[in-house]
């Protein structure tokens, strides 16, 4: 049976349950690690069981999070409420009870078919844009022993999410009991680290979705799915009189993260940008990590840069003034929003991981800060099909 319908039998089985009183709620904070912690905005058992079915729909991945979700609701909808286990606590994984908090009424919210993904070095979580209800997935996990810290992750048309180390390219191949498998794919060019991720939408670079990465120095490349290929596409630019960049600064690298979407029949992106001052060997140094920027990539650029095999710039326009947050190392997008995924900052101002909601003229709204989870956030990504008019 395809998970396609398997998510339907699901679907079926478990809306098919007569619906509990509206009294009854859940306050429902994340799924992850065999149980849920009782947190968050109050939603009811039937309606929760009708989010999570329909958000599993169609994804590779959908048979394992749909028995994984309908072991979770089992209890749900005898009693019409679920219990806490007594040791949710942060679970040992730096996700707290407090780090749960939901922005805005969740219950009076219709849930979304999208998610937006998002990890840490070691988990990978997942965040309703509508309801900005922040959850748990699991912990990655790998037969490779080599496995290092996840730097960033990115979502294709069908929900299948790949991920990436600063070597190694990999596809999560199922999510069972708190832990996510990775399946690896390649191995990534040994003379580059990379720390972003992105896909294109099909034809825009090729007749399938392209694999778009950044390294160190802030510089995209073209990474082919099966390993050996990685060609250098270019970066964004000198500052330019008027910029929002320090006084010092004269070049524009990748802050963090791209995303790339369909805006009718046009592609469009964008990325997270800092300024820095360049280096005689073109690497980067004295960055801005105070004032990120959202900017739009320039796509025919882009094409031209793949097609010539020649590097361009890739900065279309900067939107604003700039955020007023640093390090925002992993972006997705819904809707007219940015959410931009905030690594922490030990050294003054110290800064926790924070989630920040972008709007299309540049400017950060801090939304939730996560004091528990360790070294912040390092990536995040949403599907290449998701419905996006950040830029008009």
């Amino acid at each position: 049976m395809s998970d396609a319908a398997v998510g339907a039998a699901l679907v079926a089985a478990l809306v098919s349950q007569d619906m509990p009183p509206r009294k009854a709620q859940v306050p429902l904070a994340r799924w992850g690690s065999g149980r849920y912690s009782l947190v968050g905005a109050a939603l009811t058992c039937w309606r929760e069981r009708m989010r999570i079915a329909q958000s599993i729909l169609g994804t590779v991945v959908g048979l394992s999070l749909a028995l994984s979700a309908a072991a979770e609701l089992a209890g749900c909808a005898a009693s019409g409420s679920l219990v806490e286990d007594s040791d949710a606590g942060d679970g040992g994984n730096g996700f707290a009870k407090s780090d749960a908090a939901v922005i805005g009424a969740a219950d009076t919210a219709a849930p979304t078919e999208v998610r937006i993904y998002a990890n840490t070095d070691r988990e990978l979580y997942v965040l309703d844009p509508q309801t900005k209800l922040v959850s748990l997935v699991g912990t990655f996990e790998s037969t490779d022993k080599d496995l290092s810290s996840v730097t960033d992750l990115a979502v294709d048309e069908n929900d299948v999410i790949w991920v990436n180390t600063a070597t190694t390219l990999y596809r999560v191949s199922s999510v069972s009991a708190g832990k996510v498998q990775l399946e690896q794919v390649a191995a990534l060019p040994k003379d580059t680290i990379f720390y972003a991720l992105a896909l294109t939408p099909k034809g825009t670079l090729e007749s399938d979705e392209s694999l778009i990465g950044g390294d160190g120095d802030g510089a995209v490349w073209y990474l082919s799915k099966t390993g050996g290929t990685a060609r250098k596409l270019g970066g964004f630019g000198t500052v330019k009189s008027g910029d929002p960049a320090p006084s010092g600064s004269n070049v524009w690298t990748l802050s963090g993260d791209m995303l790339f979407y369909k805006d009718g029949s046009n592609a469009r992106g964008l990325a997270t940008l800092r300024a820095c001052k360049s280096g005689k060997n073109g690497d980067v140094t004295d960055c801005d990590f105070a004032n990120d920027v959202l900017a739009e990539i320039d796509m025919a650029a882009l094409k031209e840069a793949y097609t010539t095999k020649s590097t361009r710039n890739l900065r279309k326009q900067i939107l604003g003034a700039g955020t007023g947050y640093g390090r925002l190392f992993g972006i997705g997008a819904w809707g007219d929003k940015v959410y931009a995924f905030g690594r922490n900052s030990t050294q003054a101002p110290v800064v926790p991981a924070q989630l920040i909601e972008v709007s299309g003229n540049g400017d950060g709204v801090a939304l939730q800060a996560f004091d528990k989870i360790d070294r912040g956030w390092s990536g995040a990504g949403v599907t290449t099909r998701a419905v996006i008019q950040v830029v008009r």
